[in-house]
Order: C-alpha cells, then sequence, then structure tokens
C-alpha cells in the first residue's frame, strides 16, 4: 500500500496527496485503486452507485487474477472523452473565409472553363457548315469533267445539286455553287451560317470551298472562312482582317 494512506483515512490529507504523487509499483496502485474507489462508493448518492461499484469490482477482479492496470494516477481514462470531442469537431462548420476561398476557386476555373467551351461550341457549329459544303463536291467536280463549266444553283438546281437554299442546317441557312471555270478550277462551294441561333463568332459568316489543280489531274480544294481562325480546323484559312492562316 503507498506510504501516508491507511484504510478509512482522509483522502483529502497531504499524506493521501503525497502518496498519490509518489512512484508506485503496479501492484500497489491496484490495491490503491481498488481502495480509493471503495472509500468513493460510499460518499456517493445513490443514482452513481450503481456505476461506480461495477468499475470498483472490475479493478477487484483484475487484483484477483494477478493482472496489473496500465495507467497513469491509478484511474482508468474515460472512455466517452474522446467521442464527445470528436462528434465536437465533426459538427463545427465552415468559417467566412473558408467560404470565400471556395468562392475564388469556383471563379478561377469558371473564368478560364467558360470561354473554352464557347469556343468548342462555335468549332462544332463550324463543322457543319464544312460537312455541308463539302458535300456538293462530286456534283461540282462531275459538273467540270463533262461540261467544263461550274455549275450554278442560285435560281434553280443544277447538274443534281439542289437550290442553294434547300442545302440548310441547324446552323447553316445555305450552300451555293457557282464560280467561273478555268483551266486549274474555278468553281466554288459556299457555306453561309445563320444570322441568329449561332455561335457570335459564326453568325453572318461564311466557308468558301475552291477548286484547284484540276489541271494537274487531281482535283483540290482549299478552304477559306471569314471566320476566326481559333474556330478553324487546320486545312482552313481565315480571311479574317489581322491574319491569314
Amino acid at each position: 500500500m503507498p506510504r501516508g494512506y491507511e484504510e478509512g483515512g482522509d483522502l483529502g490529507s497531504p499524506p493521501f496527496l503525497f502518496a498519490v504523487e509518489k512512484q508506485q509499483t503496479a501492484t500497489d496502485c491496484d490495491r490503491f485503486t481498488a481502495l480509493v474507489l471503495d472509500q468513493t462508493v460510499r460518499t456517493l448518492p445513490m443514482g452513481m452507485m450503481c456505476h461506480v461499484s461495477r468499475q470498483a469490482e472490475r479493478v477487484s477482479n483484475n487484483i484477483l487474477k494477478g493482472s496489473t492496470m496500465q495507467h497513469s494516477f491509478c484511474f482508468p481514462r474515460r472512455a466517452g472523452h474522446r467521442r464527445a470531442r470528436r462528434t465536437s469537431f465533426h459538427q463545427r462548420g465552415f468559417t467566412l473565409i473558408e467560404l470565400m476561398i471556395v468562392v475564388a476557386i469556383i471563379a478561377i476555373l469558371a473564368g478560364i472553363a467558360i470561354p473554352q467551351y464557347q469556343n468548342y461550341i462555335a468549332r462544332a457549329q463550324f463543322a457543319e457548315g464544312l460537312s455541308l459544303a463539302s458535300g456538293q463536291k462530286v456534283g461540282v467536280t462531275e459538273s467540270y469533267s463533262y461540261a467544263g463549266s461550274c455549275p450554278d444553283n442560285a435560281s434553280a438546281a443544277a447538274d443534281g445539286i439542289p437550290l442553294f437554299t434547300d442545302i440548310t442546317g441547324n446552323y447553316v441557312k445555305s450552300v451555293k455553287v457557282g464560280g467561273t471555270a478555268g483551266a486549274n478550277g474555278g468553281c466554288t462551294i459556299i457555306a453561309a451560317f445563320k444570322d441568329t441561333g449561332v455561335s457570335s463568332g459564326l453568325a453572318g459568316k461564311d466557308v468558301t470551298l475552291t477548286m484547284i489543280e484540276a489541271d494537274k489531274g487531281s482535283v483540290k480544294w482549299e478552304c477559306r472562312s471569314s471566320v476566326s481562325a481559333k474556330y478553324l480546323p487546320r486545312a482552313c484559312s481565315t480571311t479574317e482582317e489581322g491574319g491569314v492562316r
């Protein structure tokens, strides 16, 4: 038993405090804890006595089995202490500075993503105009090969090519064929984009395919457009003021 403590003595006296602070063996610590719990049970109200009695019984069983209690100050830690702190942490909300940082990050990402998305939409719409224009290449090439002239669908269908206002799409209002035939080609196919319901970078503009190198045995098509270069595929160049690609 720790020095300065006797069974039934006053636990608040200086000898008791000295005994608690003094280094003790594990066996003395267990016996000392059992005695302290026994003294505490006797002074507790009835409502708390059952809980403490179970703790005292658990300590007594450990002493009888010869086991030691591994804890500081000879008292077990409260099991619910860490659980209460964890619950309190999870219930903590966001601070104003944290919310401001999140909003700033979202604004930066939106400032980068939205223009890129708009460019993607414009390129997808331009692809429709290029596709409709390319669909007329075969008819124009055949007409140039056997007649030596370029078909013209401005007023009516010509050589199997429909009237220019009949060739439309979601973003294209017409596809016109024409041009002046020459030794190296010269026929043109022009796809005009709509004024509304289309990306602002394409509204009212067009893409033109021009036949070239027909006299070299292999017809090729040159792609030029009034649309900004950032919306064009690599096969097309821009006639927009400020640059030719």
